[in-house]
Protein backbone atom coordinates (compact mmCIF):
# COMPACT_ATOMS: atom_id res chain seq x y z
CA UNK A 1 0.00 0.00 0.00
CA UNK A 2 1.05 3.51 -1.03
CA UNK A 3 1.56 6.08 1.93
CA UNK A 4 -0.77 8.86 1.55
CA UNK A 5 0.92 12.43 0.51
CA UNK A 6 1.27 15.22 2.93
CA UNK A 7 -1.17 17.66 1.83
CA UNK A 8 0.64 21.06 0.34
CA UNK A 9 -0.39 24.23 2.24
CA UNK A 10 -1.56 26.76 -0.76
CA UNK A 11 -1.64 29.64 1.44
CA UNK A 12 1.53 31.68 0.46
CA UNK A 13 0.85 35.04 2.19
CA UNK A 14 -1.25 36.51 4.61
CA UNK A 15 -3.66 39.65 4.54
CA UNK A 16 -2.63 42.71 6.49
CA UNK A 17 -4.20 43.31 9.73
CA UNK A 18 -5.03 46.40 11.47
CA UNK A 19 -4.50 46.20 15.07
CA UNK A 20 -7.86 46.76 17.15
CA UNK A 21 -10.14 45.80 13.94
CA UNK A 22 -11.37 42.20 13.97
CA UNK A 23 -9.11 39.77 11.54
CA UNK A 24 -10.56 36.42 9.50
CA UNK A 25 -8.66 34.68 6.90
CA UNK A 26 -8.12 31.30 5.86
CA UNK A 27 -4.83 29.40 5.68
CA UNK A 28 -5.86 26.63 2.55
CA UNK A 29 -4.00 23.30 1.77
CA UNK A 30 -4.61 20.89 -0.89
CA UNK A 31 -6.41 18.50 1.44
CA UNK A 32 -9.73 20.00 2.49
CA UNK A 33 -10.56 17.16 5.12
CA UNK A 34 -6.66 18.11 6.73
CA UNK A 35 -6.06 19.51 10.22
CA UNK A 36 -4.20 22.53 10.24
CA UNK A 37 -2.31 23.60 13.41
CA UNK A 38 -0.10 25.73 14.93
CA UNK A 39 3.81 23.92 14.84
CA UNK A 40 6.35 24.55 17.27
CA UNK A 41 9.70 24.32 14.84
CA UNK A 42 12.69 25.06 17.76
CA UNK A 43 14.84 27.40 16.15
CA UNK A 44 12.69 29.38 14.36
CA UNK A 45 10.10 32.32 15.17
CA UNK A 46 6.84 30.89 16.33
CA UNK A 47 5.25 34.45 17.45
CA UNK A 48 1.48 33.32 16.87
CA UNK A 49 0.55 33.54 20.14
CA UNK A 50 2.40 37.55 20.56
CA UNK A 51 -0.33 38.65 17.25
CA UNK A 52 -3.67 38.23 19.84
CA UNK A 53 -4.86 35.59 16.88
CA UNK A 54 -5.97 32.11 17.28
CA UNK A 55 -6.03 29.31 14.37
CA UNK A 56 -8.26 26.58 14.28
CA UNK A 57 -7.82 23.41 13.46
CA UNK A 58 -9.52 24.29 10.11
CA UNK A 59 -7.45 26.94 9.04
CA UNK A 60 -9.38 30.22 10.11
CA UNK A 61 -6.66 32.60 11.51
CA UNK A 62 -9.50 35.07 13.55
CA UNK A 63 -9.43 37.39 16.21
CA UNK A 64 -8.41 41.13 17.10
CA UNK A 65 -4.56 41.84 16.51
CA UNK A 66 -3.78 43.78 19.53
CA UNK A 67 0.12 44.42 19.12
CA UNK A 68 1.52 45.83 15.44
CA UNK A 69 4.52 44.47 14.04
CA UNK A 70 5.83 41.45 11.89
CA UNK A 71 5.05 38.17 13.35
CA UNK A 72 6.67 34.74 12.20
CA UNK A 73 4.85 31.50 12.67
CA UNK A 74 4.95 28.35 11.47
CA UNK A 75 1.54 25.47 10.58
CA UNK A 76 1.44 22.35 9.65
CA UNK A 77 -0.96 20.80 7.63
CA UNK A 78 -2.05 16.93 8.67
CA UNK A 79 -3.70 14.19 6.77
CA UNK A 80 -3.32 11.01 8.35
CA UNK A 81 0.30 10.12 9.09
CA UNK A 82 1.52 12.94 6.51
CA UNK A 83 2.38 15.81 7.59
CA UNK A 84 3.63 19.08 5.44
CA UNK A 85 5.01 22.12 7.38
CA UNK A 86 4.97 25.85 5.98
CA UNK A 87 6.14 29.25 7.35
CA UNK A 88 3.49 32.21 8.07
CA UNK A 89 3.80 36.00 8.22
CA UNK A 90 1.17 38.39 9.69
CA UNK A 91 1.63 42.14 9.82
CA UNK A 92 -0.36 44.61 11.75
Amino acid sequence: TKAAAAPDITTTSLPKATVGQYYSTKIKCSDPDASIQEYYNPGKANDLKKTGLVLTQHGDLEGTPKTAGKFTFTVSAISGNATNISNMTEKN
